[in-house]
């Protein structure tokens, strides 16, 4: 089987990392495999295209680029790692059975822009009508799609992620105040971090004695710093951005991984914590009942659930114990050997049908 993954985004992105582990993991079921990306390639599988990034315009402009590099191609699949790939495949004129990954329909509740709203609504109605197949990364997120758009569930298969299980240790707890960190995006509405500072106030206010550190982008961009000095936090940190090869031991040595977020497809950084030995506290979700099961103390999206489950969590350390005992056997469920497997199955479907 020939193969073409395409891909609009840069691998240092979420969904960058998604095309660069699943292509690597796929690459020895397939005999020719080709993904083209923006970035610089490491070796023979990935193919850069040139592009010009038109600043905040970049998103929109980058099917084309891509569509000029895969014009004269030919495959037996094509794979979209996301919307705006799959939109350069039409451009290009592709006729071959194609497969998009979708991830998750997080922009119908946080729609961002109005523009960008409007092109992903475009962009993946043309995905439901010409795709063979659209993949989410879980159950949740496929019911999700399915309910926003009406397409056929049988079109629509749900595919978990894998972790990097080769980058995740687990490390000692030797923190001087217990130790609480967030790592993820600081500005998106549905990440909810101004929870975890409203929590650290009703915390702080009953004299609890902990640090709660936060890892993201820029966080001088967005208003959380604004909103740590205006509820006087003294508690608060901004690690600022935490790079792959220190993430594992910024989460491994925490005593507890907090994530308030209200709507994932996936989520990465609580599974991620579970596999570096670390207790997690989480939203009570569709998506974390599905993923991570009992493995998390699940709590309302409000700052007086977190500041109770915390608290809680801070006084009883057997249960920190159990949750990091259930939390590492949970993600063992998830690789990208397996998430390939399932993938390749999709081809092979797209092509017969």
């Amino acid at each position: 089987m020939k193969g073409i993954i395409t891909s609009t985004l840069n691998r240092n992105c979420g969904v960058g990392q998604y095309t660069e582990k699943l292509a690597m993991s796929l690459q020895s079921r397939m005999n020719d495999l080709k993904v083209f990306r923006k970035d610089d390639p490491d070796n023979q599988l990935f193919h850069t295209y040139p592009y010009r990034s038109f600043r905040s315009f970049q998103h929109h402009v980058a099917p084309y680029f891509l569509s000029k590099a895969i014009k004269n191609h030919e495959a037996d699949i094509w794979h979209a790692d996301y919307l705006g790939a799959y939109y350069g495949m039409e451009l290009a004129g592709i006729k071959g059975p194609k497969v998009v990954t979708v991830h998750d329909a997080i922009p119908f509740h946080f729609p961002g822009g109005n523009l960008d709203f409007r092109i992903y609504k475009y962009q993946l109605q043309k995905a439901i009508k010409h795709a063979k197949f659209l993949i989410v990364v879980s159950e949740a997120a496929k019911k999700d799609l399915v309910e926003q758009t009406r397409v056929d569930p049988k079109k629509v298969v749900a595919i978990p992620n894998g972790l990097p299980h080769d980058e995740l240790k687990t490390y000692p707890k030797e923190n001087e105040k217990f130790t609480i960190r967030y790592i993820g995006g600081l500005g998106a509405p549905h990440k909810n971090v101004r929870l975890l500072l409203e929590a650290a106030k009703l915390m702080e206010d009953k004299g609890l004695d902990f640090c709660l550190e936060l890892g993201g982008y820029t966080p001088e961009k967005f208003f959380l710093k604004d909103l740590a000095n205006e509820l006087r936090l003294k508690s608060v940190k901004f690690h600022g951005f935490v790079q792959d090869e220190e993430k594992s031991q910024f989460l491994g040595e925490a005593d507890l991984f907090a994530y308030p977020s209200l709507i994932e497809g996936f989520g990465f950084p609580p599974m991620e914590a579970m596999g570096s030995g670390t207790a997690v506290i989480s939203t009570d979700i569709p998506v974390f009942q599905e993923l991570l099961g009992d493995a998390s103390m699940m709590v309302e999206p409000t700052a007086l659930a977190f500041a109770k489950g915390i608290e809680l969590l801070m006084n009883d350390e057997s249960m920190r114990k159990e949750y990091v005992a259930k939390g590492l056997e949970r993600v063992k469920n998830y690789t990208w050997e397996k998430a390939a497997n399932l993938t390749f199955e999709v081809y092979r479907d797209a092509i017969s049908a």
